[in-house]
């Protein structure tokens, strides 16, 4: 506004974004006058009619670390490895920030090799489970093609210190859309009103060959010099897990078969 008439003079209304890292943005102004200049992250600030004016951002983007395990209780990290009809188990740990007042959501998305369990999806604060009427689930009408979105609602972020973490926790089953040899990946992005950070874990599964020789047991360098160790045709066998069960397998093509579901 003008200084002395408190008339509007201009309004500029295109934002201006700027990203952890850049040296900085410039705003231009058609006119002096009393401007002010809000961010995303909330802070605000009244410039005066001074030539250059110089804004620093106090508040800062909240956090997420993403890791992934093949058991419950077991050792988290970047990457796990599952059988076809495992579960394994994710946490999201979701660190406060500086200023932040607004809601945080969580997208998450899994590839097709990956089924969520809807009903293990769970928040915590310190160990102790956050109250559903703090945050929100939501599984249908997605609009950004992720799989379900956490979102923890202003009134319970507004009552966070900065530093306090919140840890969402869920698990998921590899499917038969799992392909041996090929990450199976979840990828999580957090928004925090109009800023966005990214996180990924990777799951694998593994593919293996098995031979039968028409005789003595063979290397693959011994089949090679000695013709008369063949593969055997027509050959056999039962794959046992650890308990000695047969495991159960679907044919996928000739010679090929994966774990059933």
């Amino acid at each position: 506004t003008n200084e002395l008439k408190g008339e509007e003079l201009s309004k500029i209304t295109s934002p201006i974004s700027v990203k952890a890292g850049d040296s900085g943005a410039t705003i231009t102004v058609p006119s002096k006058g009393y401007y002010f200049v809000d961010t995303t992250l909330g802070s605000l600030c009244a410039l005066g009619t001074a030539k250059n004016v110089t804004v620093d951002e106090k508040n800062t983007i909240p956090s997420e670390e993403k890791t992934v395990s093949d058991t419950e209780n077991g050792n988290y990290g970047e990457n796990a490895n599952a059988q076809i009809g495992d579960k394994v188990y994710y946490q999201i740990k979701v660190t406060d920030s500086k200023g932040t007042d607004k809601a945080i959501t969580v997208h998450d998305t899994m590839s097709k090799g990956l089924t969520l369990d809807t009903g293990s999806i769970s928040v915590t604060k310190d160990g102790q489970i956050v109250s559903e009427d703090n945050y929100s689930k939501k599984m249908t009408g997605l609009t950004d093609g992720c799989t379900f979105e956490v979102t923890l609602k202003d009134k319970y972020v507004k009552t966070l210190e900065e530093n306090d973490v919140v840890v969402i926790k869920y698990s998921a089953t590899l499917n038969e859309q799992a392909v041996a040899g090929t990450d199976e990946t979840n990828t999580s992005k957090l928004t925090y009103s109009n800023q966005t950070t990214t996180d990924k874990t990777t799951v694998k599964t593994y593919k293996f060959q098995v031979k039968k020789y028409d005789g003595a047991d063979a290397k693959d360098e011994v089949e090679a010099k000695d013709s008369k160790v063949k593969n055997l045709g027509g050959a056999h066998f039962k794959l046992l897990d650890e308990n000695k069960n047969p495991v159960k397998l679907v044919k996928v093509k000739d010679t090929e078969y994966r774990v059933a579901n």
